[in-house]
């Protein structure tokens, strides 16, 4: 039986669409598909997502972004799935849901997820947002009050039959309790994430400070940089 292919169209550089792409393709214990990806973003291709493709023997393709609208990389996207003859296309970023639109006149079928709560959209993302709810084929949430934010300020939307939402989840197979309780009584916490104020350390820091006032013992790590950096 011939494996349906998917086209993962993702950011470039470093965050956490790339650790979702890797987790969806490992995912696929079963062989059910066959992945493709193109990268699109103003960094250059994150070397490990370049060698996640290789490895996996994942056909890629990099794009660095011109502007806003950027017609030569919707072509560069078009000319990649007909060349690949690609069904379904997996769109991860609102830069290019344009796609969406295109694709209604195409053979494939699109995907669209949407990563980014609304307070951190600008106003052509929100405009985005509407197009690809009202227009892909499936439109992915990741918990049911991200799509009731997104309702208060665009009261078009309806959660239809294109809409699912799939929680993010842990990779299990990576991440497993301890099958020995730790001795100490220090509970080590760490996240790796851009410092920006999308990422909301703060709440992480806050709830901390909560559970220091209960007399429990938190160590917390932050691995990461950005414009929320203090020396």
């Amino acid at each position: 039986m011939q494996k349906i292919r998917l086209l993962h169209i993702l950011y470039s550089g470093q965050g956490g669409l790339g650790t979702y792409f890797m987790n969806f393709v490992k995912s696929d214990q079963e062989k059910q598909f066959e992945h493709f990806a193109f990268f699109y973003g103003i960094e250059a291709l994150n070397q490990e997502l370049e060698e996640f493709c290789i490895e996996n023997k994942i056909t890629y393709q990099y794009q660095q972004k011109q502007s806003k609208i950027d017609l030569k990389a919707l072509k560069s996207v078009m000319g990649f799935q007909q060349k690949h003859q690609i069904q379904y296309l997996l769109l991860h970023t609102f830069s290019l849901s344009l796609l969406t639109l295109i694709g209604l006149f195409k053979k494939w079928k699109l995907i669209a997820f949407d990563h980014t709560t609304l307070a951190y959209k600008t106003k052509i993302e929100k405009v985005f947002t509407l197009v690809n709810h009202l227009f892909a084929y499936k439109m992915i949430y990741f918990y049911k009050g991200h799509f009731e934010q997104n309702k208060r300020i665009l009261p078009l939307l309806k959660f239809g039959e294109n809409s699912h939402i799939i929680p993010k989840t842990v990779d299990i197979n990576f991440f497993q309790p301890p099958e020995d309780k730790p001795k100490n009584d220090i509970f080590n916490l760490g996240i790796t994430a851009r410092l920006i104020q999308g990422k909301r350390h703060d709440l992480i820091i806050e709830a901390l400070a909560k559970l220091r006032d209960k007399g429990l013992k938190v160590y917390f790590r932050i691995a990461g940089t950005g414009i929320k950096k203090r020396n």
